[in-house]
This record gives structure tokens, sequence and C-alpha cells, in this order.
């Protein structure tokens, strides 16, 4: 997750983006199997800024902007 908020703040949004989907997966799978209520919380507070990034106008306008870029 550090990763993918350094190559978004160093402006990198394809790597950033492509960062932020891997810690969605991990995270998502650990989900699935974590039994414990409160480690699903912390894990669910984790995989907030992956979810929020994803999700966001800001993801969807830098990838048309690299589309229409190519």
């Amino acid at each position: 997750m550090k990763e993918a908020v350094q190559e978004d703040q160093a402006g990198n949004y394809q790597k950033a983006f492509d960062l932020y989907k891997i810690a969605l997966e991990y995270f998502s799978t650990h989900l699935k199997y974590e039994k414990n209520p409160r480690s699903k919380a912390a894990i669910s507070e984790k995989a907030r800024p992956s979810i929020y990034y994803l999700t966001t106008d800001v993801a969807q306008e830098r990838h048309l902007h690299t589309t229409a870029s190519s």
C-alpha cells in the first residue's frame, strides 16, 4: 500500500493504479478467510484507501487521460 501511495504522489498514476489493485486483491483475500471481527475491521480500514482510489473520479479521470494520450 505504501508503494501505491508513493507512486501516486510521484505522478506515476498507472503504476499506482496497478499497485492499488494488487493491494485490494490482497485485502479481499484476507477478509474472505478472516474469522475475527476485530481483525476484519482492521483489514477493512487498511483497504479503504485502495477502494477509494479505485472508485473515485480521480482514478477514472487519470485513466481517461492516459487512454486519450495513447
